[in-house]
């Protein structure tokens, strides 16, 4: 279900950055400079939006392909429930395997899942970051 929401806001915002091309472009084939300005600056938009989409589209697809690497064991329970204490002592646990081996990219996985059961979106995102580093290097 996320996928397909996903899928259909990328679908919607990618209309929207095509809107925008086609005005940016519109403005620069006027005559006054500052309008073409204008125009240049919102050509900019939509090529950085793009950009930004390529790039969350291949983070999600890594990460969840990576998901699939990691051995079941090291993986939380289904069982654990988002801000438990169960969800802490699986962080825990995670961090831990991390520190003895900070350079395999499943422990920076499971870490990544960790922090998302505790509630700490940013951290889960920067270790999963990591993790993609990690394996990108191998």
């Amino acid at each position: 279900m996320a996928k397909r929401i996903a899928f259909i806001l990328t679908a919607v915002l990618l209309v929207y950055l095509g809107f925008a091309f086609s005005r940016g472009l519109d403005l620069l084939n006027t005559d006054n400079s500052a309008v073409k300005l204008l125009g240049l600056c919102v050509l900019v938009l939509p090529l950085l939006g793009g950009w930004l989409i390529v790039r969350e589209i291949r983070f999600g697809f890594k990460s969840s392909s990576m998901g699939q690497q990691v051995a079941e064991d090291l993986l939380p329970s289904r069982e654990i429930k988002p801000r438990s204490p169960q969800a802490d002592e699986y962080l825990e646990s995670a961090v831990a395997r991390t520190k003895d081996a900070q350079n395999i990219w499943q422990n920076w996985f499971c870490v990544a899942l960790g922090y998302d059961l505790v509630g700490e979106r940013k951290l889960a995102r920067e270790s999963m970051q990591y993790a993609v580093e990690l394996l990108e290097k191998q």
